[in-house]
C-alpha cells in the first residue's frame, strides 16, 4: 500500500502551474516539485517500481503513474492520496495525457493490445486498439491544438507507420481510399474520434519531437535518420540523412524566430547543435559548437528559446560538472544561464530536463529525481 507523506503548508501555497513531477522508472517513489526552486512540496512510496514517468492529468490535480505490475496509479495532488487504480493487458511504457484539460489519457506498451485511451477521472477504457499483429508503441505525444495524440511504433503495425488519434466527439471524418477517392466523394469516411489518421513512413519510430507548429513534427527512424512529418499531408515530407544518428541518442528542440522555424538537433555527448530550417526544401542551414558534450536539451513553448545541460566530458557527465545554457533562436546564440545555476556535482547516471506543468520553467533533475537548477522562460 503506497505511504504518502502529507503535502507541506509550501505546497499549498506554490503556483500549481509551476509544480513537476520527479519519478522515473525503477524506482518506487515519486515528488511533487517546485520547478522554480527545487522545493519538495509532497512525497510517496508506490507500492511497485514505475515502468516510466509520471504525468499529470485533469488539469493537474492528479498524478497518473505507470508501474511495472502493469497497472496505472492515480494519485490526487498535492496530497498523494490514492484515488484508483487500473490494471492493463501490456507494460505500460508510454503514456501521455491531454493537457491542459486532461481528461484523456494515451497508454502504449508491446502485444497484442499495445495502446488504449482512458478516461482520467475514473481510468475507464474509451478505445482499444489490437492491430493485426503484436506492435510496440514507441512515443505518444499530446498534439493540444490538434486536440490529438500522436504515436509512433518501433515495432510497427503491418508496414511503419504514425498514427494521430483525433479525441473530440466532432473531429472531422477519416477517409480511408487514395486522394482521388477521397476527391471524387468515393472515399469511405469513418467517425473522426479515435480513428487513426495513419502516416505511412519509411522505418519504425524511436521517438517523436513536437513542432511550434501543431502539424510538423520531428520523427527519429530505427535507422537513425530524423525526418519530418506533416499530419495535415500524413506523410514525411523530409529526411536528413547529413545527421544520422546510428546510436540514436537524439536529442532535439524546436525554435522560431519570425517567421522562420525549425529544430535545434543534437546527439548525446556531441559537442555540435544542427540547426533544421524550414522552407521548401527544409534545410540544414548551420551549425552551433557547445562548450561540452550534449546531455539534454528542451524548449519552451513559444519556440524563442531553448535550454541546454552541457557536461565538461563528451560523455554522460557521470563525473565532473553540469551547467545549463540558454540558446537565443534569434541571434543563434549561447549564454550560461547563470542566474540559476553555476557548476553542479553530477551524480550517478544520466541527467534530464523538465518542464514544469505550464511550459514556464525547465529544471534539470539527476537521475534519481534530484532537483539541481532551473531556468525560467
Amino acid at each position: 500500500m503506497a505511504c504518502a507523506c502529507a503535502a507541506s503548508i509550501s505546497a499549498a501555497l506554490a503556483d500549481p502551474g509551476d509544480w513537476l513531477l520527479s519519478g522515473r522508472a525503477g524506482r518506487a517513489e515519486i515528488g511533487l516539485l517546485a520547478c522554480s526552486d527545487g522545493r519538495r512540496l509532497a512525497d510517496s512510496v508506490l507500492p511497485e517500481p514505475a515502468v516510466a514517468a509520471p504525468t499529470f492529468a485533469l488539469g493537474g490535480t492528479i498524478a497518473i503513474v505507470p508501474t511495472e505490475a502493469s497497472r496505472l496509479l492515480a494519485y490526487a495532488l498535492p496530497s498523494f492520496r490514492e484515488t484508483g487504480r487500473r490494471s492493463l493487458s501490456m507494460q505500460p511504457t508510454q503514456l501521455a495525457s491531454s493537457e491542459p484539460e486532461g481528461t484523456l489519457l494515451a497508454v502504449g506498451g508491446s502485444g497484442p493490445e499495445p495502446l488504449v485511451l482512458l478516461d482520467a477521472a475514473s481510468l475507464a477504457e474509451l478505445h482499444a486498439y489490437r492491430p493485426d499483429r503484436a506492435s510496440t508503441v514507441s512515443s505518444i505525444r499530446h498534439a493540444g491544438p490538434r486536440s490529438s495524440f500522436v504515436v509512433g511504433f518501433e515495432e510497427p503495425v503491418r508496414e511503419a507507420e504514425v498514427w494521430e488519434l483525433a479525441w473530440r466527439a466532432d473531429a472531422p471524418p477519416v477517409y480511408k481510399g487514395l486522394v482521388h477517392d477521397y476527391r471524387m466523394g468515393e472515399a469511405i469516411a469513418l467517425p473522426g474520434q479515435f480513428t487513426p489518421r495513419v502516416a505511412p513512413v519509411s522505418t519504425p519510430t524511436l521517438a517523436l519531437s513536437a513542432g511550434v507548429r501543431a502539424d510538423e513534427w520531428l520523427r527519429l527512424g530505427a535507422d537513425g535518420v530524423p525526418g519530418v512529418l506533416h499530419l495535415e499531408v500524413r506523410r514525411e515530407i523530409v529526411r536528413i540523412p547529413e545527421i544520422r544518428d546510428a546510436l540514436a541518442s537524439w536529442q532535439a528542440a524546436a525554435w522560431q524566430a519570425g517567421e522562420t522555424r525549425g529544430w535545434y538537433i543534437g546527439s548525446l555527448g556531441d559537442r555540435l547543435l544542427h540547426l533544421l530550417q524550414a522552407g521548401n526544401d527544409w534545410r540544414l542551414s548551420s551549425r552551433i559548437e557547445l562548450p561540452g558534450g550534449l546531455l539534454a536539451m528542451a524548449g519552451f513553448d513559444d519556440g524563442a528559446s531553448i535550454v541546454l545541460a552541457v557536461g565538461e566530458d563528451a560523455e554522460l557527465a557521470r563525473s565532473g560538472s553540469i551547467r545549463l545554457w540558454r540558446l537565443d533562436a534569434a541571434t543563434a546564440t549561447l549564454q550560461p544561464a547563470a542566474d540559476r545555476v553555476g557548476a553542479v556535482a553530477a551524480t550517478d547516471g544520466p541527467v534530464r530536463l523538465q518542464r514544469s506543468r505550464d511550459g514556464r520553467c525547465i529544471a534539470l533533475l539527476d537521475a534519481t529525481g534530484r532537483w539541481l537548477s532551473a531556468v525560467r522562460d
